[in-house]
């Protein structure tokens, strides 16, 4: 302790009369003009320096036209910008109160807060100087903030969303603006695999920043800027796309490709362009995803690029074509195959449980809807539990939905391509061109046979609609004579004759067929004239007159078969024994909607001989196998109808009151009546009322009614559970009979009733 206090006494001997004494006494003395200093100083800096700084920032938005690249200075600076301002008036607000106050003070306190206003001055200096600093150092070099950010793609721990962001946007004015660049930087692409290979949760929006900024490059490239800069991107957006489509944690929307078809791609003039190409189906296998892709979801995606192809070259609709057909790699799959898929991959022990008969159960409604849960309890009930064959055998099953789907595509590339035949032949011609022997194994979508062509006219005809927003027939069978000319050549060239085979379509699609043929006959005519067509004719070797000879005889040959196909089934063709059963069906439901004849036939007498019997000739036609005809044969169950009614009316004439004052006021032991419009007009007068199947006694008890128009009398019959109306003939189980009578071009419908009026 003593020792301190010599120390600060030698100190103060020394400070006294001391240059630095004279100083500080000089300080404050001059309080007054140093603050007016310090204040000009911190003003003028602040109103010269920080405009500056914040103009180089806008200048690096409009330079890399990003508002990220603000964002991302901001983020990395020593202090916040925003922050800067307010610390300036905060300090000469306090500088402000200690001017107008230090008279009052007692020098060592205003010796203290002058030390404060100094240090926090030298503080608020080196903060401008630092924030400065960083701003010019980012500024001092055009591609300072890209390398930096290049150097974090190694690893997506370092860096951040905005800075995915930021780089991006450099590598987008990179495309735009340097010639010398043609595709993304190596580093810049890296990271686009890094993103889609992690499972990191953090990683999702990072993702989705680095799709949106491919997008943005697509939007922001010049509609002249080189083919090459625009496929690279478009090829890596789509791959990111689909290699992300179906994964539950990236909400992957296929319309934003297709915005970016319409918007961008349709307006370019390339010679290829790969969304509108389907590229990504070269991929389409290796899609880890696919099995949780929505398959109408993709197949409208489909749809729309055929839609859009049919405006641009032969180039990108024969790619497109070409990556379709690839994507169908395999054949499709009936249900047996999947009924027995787990016996062939685990064992053939599985034959001994029900698994086969639980994967029908499954599959009966529709296998699309099957879900993974479903066929694991099915192995589980067989004692087994296999997670990977359960996910192959999903995988197979989607594989199958999809191909159904992408079949129906043919039917978009016909009704599209109907003013397009020279597009139609070419496409048709790709795969396995008619003039080479090698054989590509490639499934061809459009038909590829005479019977397969007039099979997609008939089942044209069984498609909704609403897909196509017009009825497809006409455009699809004038494509179809386009196929129809193919075809022909294609047996001419190799010897062979065309040939149809009428025996392998149902009733229902003849009059089509028929039509079809019809209208082709005047269809290929014309299309043999087309330039196009006629040069492909002739590079075959051939002449026009011999093709449209030998079209024009197969479709008078196919129009023969046909009509002659058509008398045969409507004379001796096979009768759908599914329609006696819709007949019989219309008389049981007629006896149980009828409550008086259920009553009736509790309680019967039975004689020799009961039967009246009625007879209706019907077409053929109605009774055929498949044809597309539902008849509802309610004009036959009439009958039943006015024979009961009539056998109820013959009960009334003989057993019925005419005396309307003797009905019953009661309705003890009435089950139910039988009445005339006269009795009834009675009976409302007298506190009764109706409904249009029941009689409601004054004291709110009913019965069924029944209200007949027959006879010049008015009478009524009330029935009980003891009357015995009808008499029935013994030996027949059933109170009716039907009998069918082939007539050839007719069909003789008997009905034989077995029960009368018991009178």
């Amino acid at each position: 302790m003593e020792s301190i206090n010599i120390t600060l006494k030698i100190m103060g001997e020394l400070y006294a009369g001391s240059c630095l004494e004279l100083a500080a006494n000089n300080a404050l003395f001059n309080i007054s003009n140093i603050i007016t200093y310090i204040a000009t100083v911190l003003v003028t800096l602040t109103a010269i320096a920080l405009p500056l700084t914040q103009q180089s920032l806008q200048w690096m938005e409009d330079k890399y036209d990003s508002e990220n690249v603000v964002k991302y200075l901001n983020e990395k600076a020593p202090i916040q910008a925003n922050s800067i301002v307010p610390r300036v008036l905060i300090y000469l607000l306090f500088s402000l109160i200690f001017f107008l106050a230090h008279e009052l003070l007692p020098i060592p306190l205003k010796a203290f807060f002058f030390i404060t206003i100094i240090t926090y001055f030298a503080y608020v200096v080196v903060m401008y100087s630092r924030y400065f600093a960083y701003v010019f150092k980012n500024l001092s070099s055009s591609t300072y903030i890209y390398d930096k950010i290049l150097e974090k793609t190694e690893s997506l721990d370092e860096i951040t969303v905005t800075e995915i962001a930021v780089l991006m946007d450099i590598e987008k004015i990179r495309l735009i603006k340097k010639h010398e660049v043609n595709e993304l930087s190596g580093q810049a692409t890296k990271l686009g695999y890094l993103l889609k290979s992690s499972d990191m949760p953090e990683s999702i929006e990072s993702m989705n920043t680095y799709l949106n900024s491919l997008h943005k490059i697509l939007y922001s490239l010049p509609k002249t800027a080189p083919e090459e800069k625009y496929t690279k991107t478009a090829n890596f957006l789509s791959y990111l796309t689909f290699q992300l489509l179906g994964d539950s944690k990236h909400n992957i929307s296929l319309s934003r490709l297709n915005e970016i078809i319409v918007w961008v791609e349709s307006k370019r003039d390339d010679t290829y362009k790969p969304l509108t190409s389907g590229r990504f189906l070269i991929e389409f296998v290796h899609f880890k995803n696919r099995v949780n892709i929505c398959i109408p979801d993709l197949i409208k995606h489909l749809r729309t690029l055929i839609w859009h192809s049919k405006k641009e070259n032969i180039q990108i609709i024969t790619e497109l074509y070409k990556n379709i057909c690839k994507s169908l790699w395999q054949r499709e799959k009936k249900g047996s195959y999947f009924y027995f898929f787990f016996h062939f991959k685990i064992g053939e022990h599985l034959y001994k449980t029900n698994l086969h008969k639980e994967l029908e159960e499954l599959f009966k409604n529709n296998e699309s809807k099957v879900t993974k849960s479903q066929i694991t309890l099915a192995l589980k009930n067989a004692g087994v539990q296999d997670d990977k064959k359960v996910d192959e055998f999903m995988l197979e099953v989607w594989d199958n939905a999809y191909i159904k789907a992408a079949e129906q595509l043919a039917y978009t590339f016909l009704l599209y391509f109907h003013n397009k035949e020279s597009h139609l032949l070419t496409i048709r011609n790709i795969n396995n061109p008619i003039k080479t022997n090698f054989n590509n194994l490639t499934s061809e979508l459009l038909p590829s046979s005479i019977d397969e062509i007039f099979s997609h006219i008939t089942n044209s005809e069984k498609l909704d609609y609403f897909v196509f927003e017009d009825s497809p027939r006409e455009n699809i069978i004038h494509s179809s004579g386009m196929l129809l000319i193919y075809e022909v050549i294609k047996c001419i060239y190799n010897n062979k004759k065309p040939l149809f085979s009428s025996k392998q379509f149902q009733y229902q699609d003849l009059s089509i067929l028929i039509y079809s043929a019809k209208r082709l006959k005047i269809i290929v005519k014309n299309i043999v004239l087309i330039n196009e067509v006629s040069h492909f004719i002739s590079s075959h070797y051939l002449t026009i007159d011999e093709v449209l000879n030998a079209a024009n005889t197969l479709l008078a040959t196919m129009i023969k078969e046909l009509d002659e196909y058509k008398l045969e089934l409507e004379k001796n063709g096979d009768l759908d024994p599914n329609a006696f059963k819709k007949i019989k069906k219309v008389f049981e439901d007629e006896i149980e909607n009828s409550p008086i004849t259920l009553i009736g036939l509790k309680q019967i007498k039975l004689v020799n001989e009961s039967i009246s019997s009625f007879s209706v000739k019907l077409p053929r036609t109605t009774f055929l196998r498949n044809n597309n005809i539902d008849t509802d044969f309610w004009n036959i169950g009439s009958i039943l109808t006015k024979y009961i009614m009539n056998e109820l009316n013959s009960i009334l004439r003989k057993r019925g009151c005419s005396q309307a004052k003797n009905f019953p006021s009661v309705s003890s032991g009435i089950k139910a009546v039988v009445i005339t419009r006269g009795i009834q007009q009675y009976l409302v007068d007298n506190g009764f009322s109706f409904t249009d199947r029941e009689i409601i006694w004054p004291d709110n008890t009913t019965a069924y009614c029944l209200k007949l128009n027959y006879g010049a009398i008015d009478s009524f019959y009330c029935i009980s559970d003891k009357d015995t109306l009808f008499k029935c003939q013994i030996g027949e189980s059933n109170p009716f009979k039907l009998d069918i009578v082939d007539m050839g071009e007719d069909i003789e419908v008997n009905i034989h009733f077995f029960f009368k009026a018991n009178l």
